[in-house]
């Protein structure tokens, strides 16, 4: 085998001039999209760490999806979309609870009748110094029912009476205005660090420069832990060394992947990444990234024939389908 000089695995940090502004407007149409439906959802019931993951979640699946599809691989890009797709969704969730406060004000003043003929009849009882004390409580009920409130006053109001607790609807605790502020901004910050290290995530996906198309991840085979770094060995590019870990199909503890450029082949750089493969004590497999590297094309050929070959399973690598590829 030859001695390769990999480098450690870097996104171009590229992106599309045409594709920005679509994943942008997607973005925030989702954090609308998002923030409507927790506002809608939140009249009968409020998940204080559910509601905010989902928002996360939703943001994410569409980063993910459009980002890939206008070719995103600027984690900094990725990061500021990130933050501001997340203030879009939880600055629509309060503003669409605001609107929905207006309206349903807006139905209890119809209820209610002429309020300006009962407001004018309790200020002119007041006019006449008569001590009428529910002529007053209703002047300043009615005073309050129609003056004007602004977004930042309703959130004011909000914090002022409190963001309430419970627990399987007993009881809880009320957070006060200063707690309601502050977990609001602990909600703002949860949602903005899923939603950035999701999309920075998929920015960071290995791409082809040349064909300006995604590579694909194919699993090479795995390595088993023995006297020596695996990782070390990788990072020097001496691959014959590697013949020392039982290289195999499946078995070991150390997974071998290839990112490969479905259209380049070996005509291109490949990513190859070495995971250590575990499982936790509920028998979920977890893999642990151990290093991350970038590799010439001509060493495709060599990790392939360093595992014996194996028959084409579904999301694996069909390693003589692969050596014709690159022969060819």
């Amino acid at each position: 085998m030859s001695q390769f000089r990999p480098e450690v695995y870097k996104t171009d940090g590229g992106f599309s001039i045409f594709g920005l502004p679509i994943l942008v407007l997607a973005l925030g149409a989702a954090g609308v999209g998002l923030g409507w439906l927790a506002s809608f959802i939140s009249q009968w019931f409020y998940l204080i760490l559910l509601f905010p993951a989902g928002i996360g979640v939703g943001l994410i699946l569409v980063g993910v999806l459009v980002g890939r599809m206008t070719k995103m691989r600027s984690t900094g890009i990725a990061l500021l979309l990130g933050l501001g797709s997340s203030c879009v969704a939880m600055t629509s969730m309060h503003y669409f609870d605001y609107l929905r406060f207006l309206h349903e004000r807006q139905g209890v003043m119809e209820l209610a009748g002429d309020l300006n003929i009962l407001l004018k009849k309790a200020q002119k009882k007041e006019k006449e110094k008569e001590k009428d004390a529910v002529a007053a409580e209703a002047a300043a009920a009615l005073q309050t029912m129609t003056a004007d409130i602004s977004f930042p006053a309703f959130l004011t109001e909000q914090a002022e009476e409190g963001v309430k607790i419970t627990y399987k609807g007993r009881g809880g605790i009320n957070l006060g205005y200063v707690g309601t502020w502050i977990y609001w901004g602990l909600e703002l910050a949860g949602v903005s660090i899923m939603a950035a290290l999701g999309l920075m995530a998929c920015a960071m996906t290995p791409f082809c420069t040349a064909c300006n198309d995604w590579k694909e991840d194919r699993e090479l085979g795995t390595l088993r832990k023995k006297q020596g770094d695996v990782a070390e060995l990788l990072t020097q590019g001496d691959l014959d060394q590697l013949k020392k870990h039982d290289p195999a199909p499946q078995g070991g503890d150390l997974l071998v992947t290839a990112a490969v450029c479905p259209r380049c082949k070996d005509q291109s750089t490949i990513t190859v990444k070495l995971e250590e493969v575990t499982k936790n004590q509920k028998g979920e497999i977890e893999k642990k990234e151990l290093v991350h590297l970038t590799y010439p094309g001509d060493s495709l050929a060599e990790f392939v024939s360093l595992f014996p070959r194996k028959t084409s399973d579904a999301g694996k690598l069909d390693v003589e389908a692969l050596r014709k590829a690159t022969n060819g």
